[in-house]
């Protein structure tokens, strides 16, 4: 689906919130846009890039975690 033009004010959007946390919120909106909020930044996305999106983070997640998990266990190796 297309995303809207949202200077167009022949359109009037209506967004709900669906999710919250500290740091983000995102909104679906009435043209099927989703706004990812992080603090004073915007991301208007496409169900399918939100999705992607999702993923990589996820990815980048499972990368730290496991890097973090590495360096840990070195640590613990090193312990007299």
């Amino acid at each position: 689906m297309p995303l809207r033009d949202p200077w167009n004010r022949e359109h009037t959007c209506h967004r709900t919130r669906v999710a919250e946390s500290g740091m983000a919120t995102v909104e679906a909106c009435s043209c099927g846009t989703l706004h990812l909020n992080l603090g004073p930044l915007t991301l208007r996305l496409t169900r399918e890039a939100l999705t992607d999106l999702v993923g990589t983070l996820g990815y980048a997640l499972a990368w730290v975690q496991h890097h973090e998990d590495h360096a840990e266990a070195r640590e613990r190796r090193h312990v007299c």
